[in-house]
């Protein structure tokens, strides 16, 4: 009999990998933006019921009361796959955004960063920088990229207050970059450099940039002016005067990536850039606000949340004086706009508007479309097996967003059925969206024949420059990027080859002796050295291996991580049940799956009665689910 062995993330098929053990305090379902953007035009799109966005109107309920006892609300809009799920007050009311105005700052410098004319490297002194009290040499090595991440140790007086200052060291006493401090005069600064190298008023860029491009209902650009005192330093505060639901705008331009109506406003590698964490929760500084759950990038908030964590999964939010908020959160395709208006002479506490923001979290149902996620998968999977392929994108593309975390594959799956169907801007929507994901092998993208019918469009080669930039500023993060991309090379070695049996046999047995070596000289590769993807291919390149005693050494190292901060349970149960089936022995955890003529069916399992129970105990999810995502009959 003829018949093909299959690990679920072995190969092209790779589920999920690295899921740490553990339960999510909240699950989510799917919003129902996955393959359609939604963008307002001169006036919002509402959604016809909060259940068609997915969430349940009883828990909205719970809205007003607690805004009007707890709160100093004067506007707010909730807007959910780029339509407004909810709204209270006046959210046309123009009034100062306070320090909102930094993020909005930060997003202007995107375009500029890219094409050239604003050097994030340059020192003050190469600018020319210098102030009322002057600066000292140190200070004078700061650069641009210190100013906008708050770490450029420069203590000078700001025109304003509203910052941290009254805890700043003594000036001299930290060097550029290495000490965090929310400090205006970072952000006043990094407004003066703006101009000073693209030779434009920076409410005259917010206006040509942003402001008309995504069809701002309230901007008024002579309502802009900067403030502050003169004396105390050159550089004034850019102030912004917007409304709520112009705020709004500016947060779904985020969600988007920089993208409104398929124009890159801001480049989708800084949007990424400036949300991503550059100073932990560990570094903020003064020490107690490292209990106020934010970490800080460039001039945007980084938040985390330990009681819903997977709705806060790359969360971000732009945050100012007396209760003004950009809150986005891109598992729900979720913008909320807050604003608290300043001449009532109240304000709204950052904790009590996050009590807001988790009621509207607990309001989501976690499945709208009355299927869990892996039920949408194998469904759309038939749909493909029947020739559906549009219809089979559309749910494998919802089935993804549902799962939330860790979904790239299902993702990519998705846009190679739009792209046989031919739907051309929702398979290079989906690509971009593997990218944010963290998917960084351009060679399969490359040599997979149904994605051919994407390259002679422009966008493939730029897709191709923006994964390279995303794996850049992924790499950099990394303790061995150089470990990661031998072993890179390593798999793609092995994959060149597939389908060429004894060319690949002896790759896999050069991959072998390779690995072992790294192993002996580094350890099992571990996610803070290699990376995420780097770890699964050390584990492939195991799986691959045709050496049982290596295979099993690999094993007890994987075991071993299982006690760790970074555990890898998945990869661990797939090579296990591996040497299982290599041995002739059933296997234990379900990851081996047999295809007979066209038909998948699990290999051989010991006590299949207890088989969830040990799956659970790794923090893998049910058999059944694994079935699904796998279009095995179960």
């Amino acid at each position: 009999m003829r018949y093909s062995i299959f690990f679920g993330i072995a190969f092209l098929v790779l589920n999920s990998y690295g899921q740490e053990k553990g339960t999510i305090s909240h699950s989510f379902g799917s919003v129902p933006k996955t393959t359609d953007i939604v963008y307002p035009d001169s006036t919002w799109i509402r959604w016809d019921s909060p259940e068609d966005a997915g969430f349940d109107p009883k828990g909205l309920e719970k809205l007003r009361p607690f805004i009007l006892n707890e709160l100093h609300t004067t506007g707010l809009m909730v807007v959910v796959g780029g339509k407004v799920l909810y709204e209270y007050g006046d959210i046309e009311e123009l009034s100062y955004i306070a320090s909102c105005r930094k993020s909005v700052l930060a997003m202007l410098y995107g375009k500029y960063v890219d094409n050239g004319m604003i050097d994030l490297d340059l020192t003050l002194s190469a600018l020319g920088i210098d102030d009322n009290l002057g600066l000292l040499p140190m200070e004078k090595q700061a650069t641009v990229r210190d100013l906008i991440s708050a770490r450029s140790g420069v203590y000078h007086p700001a025109s304003n207050g509203g910052d941290d200052t009254e805890y700043a060291p003594p000036r001299g006493s930290q060097q550029p970059g290495e000490y965090y401090l929310y400090n205006n005069w970072d952000f006043n600064a990094a407004g003066g450099i703006f101009e000073q190298l693209t030779g434009k008023n920076i409410y005259d860029a917010m206006e040509m940039d942003i402001a008309l491009p995504i069809q701002m209902q309230d901007f008024d650009r002579s309502l802009q002016h900067k403030e502050g005192d003169p004396k105390k330093s050159r550089f004034l505060a850019y102030h912004f005067w917007l409304s709520t639901r112009d705020m709004a705008r500016l947060g779904h331009l985020m969600l988007c990536r920089g993208k409104w109506k398929g124009t890159q406003l801001i480049p989708q590698w800084w949007v990424k850039q400036i949300t991503s964490i550059v100073t932990p929760l560990e570094e903020m500084n003064p020490e107690h606000i490292r209990t106020w759950g934010r970490a800080y990038g460039y001039m945007w908030w980084r938040l985390i949340e330990e009681t819903h964590v997977e709705a806060y999964k790359g969360a971000f939010a732009a945050s100012g004086a007396y209760g003004q908020f950009i809150t986005v959160l891109p598992e729900l395709d979720m913008v909320i706009a807050h604003k608290t208006h300043a001449k009532y002479g109240r304000h709204t506490d950052g904790r009590k508007y996050r009590q807001l923001v988790n009621l509207i979290i607990d309001a989501h149902h976690p499945e709208p479309f009355g299927q869990t996620w892996d039920e949408l998968i194998y469904q759309g999977k038939q749909e493909r097996a029947n020739g559906n392929f549009k219809k089979a994108g559309e749910l494998i593309a919802k089935g993804a967003q549902q799962k939330g975390t860790d979904n790239f594959e299902h993702l990519y799956y998705a846009a190679i059925m739009y792209a046989n169907a031919k739907e051309f801007d929702t398979s290079f929507e989906l690509l971009e969206k593997c990218i944010d994901a963290g998917m960084y092998d351009w060679a399969r993208w490359a040599r997979n024949s149904r994605l051919k019918v994407l390259h002679p469009d422009p966008r493939w080669a730029s897709l191709k420059k923006q994964m390279k930039t995303s794996e850049q500023a992924y790499v950099a993060t990394l303790s061995h990027p150089g470990l990661r991309n031998e072993l890179k090379r390593m798999w793609k070695r092995d994959q060149d080859l597939v389908g060429q049996w004894e060319a690949q046999k002896k790759v896999v047995a050069q991959n072998t002796m390779q690995l072992d070596k790294i192993i002996e000289r580094y350890g099992w590769p571990t996610r803070g050295m290699v990376g995420k993807d780097g770890v699964w291919m050390a584990w492939a390149i195991a799986q691959h291996s045709h050496d049982l005693g290596f295979q099993k050494r690999c094993l007890e190292l994987l075991k071993n991580t299982l006690d760790t901060d970074q555990p890898e349970p998945l990869l661990y149960a797939e090579l296990h049940d591996r040497i299982c089936r290599n041995t002739g022995q059933k296997q234990t955890y379900g990851q081996a799956i047999i295809e007979e003529k066209g038909n998948k069916r699990f290999y051989p399992i010991a006590n299949e009665t207890e088989v969830d129970a040990r799956r659970k105990a790794l923090g893998l999810p049910p058999l059944k689910v694994y079935a699904n995502t796998n279009y095995v009959a179960y």
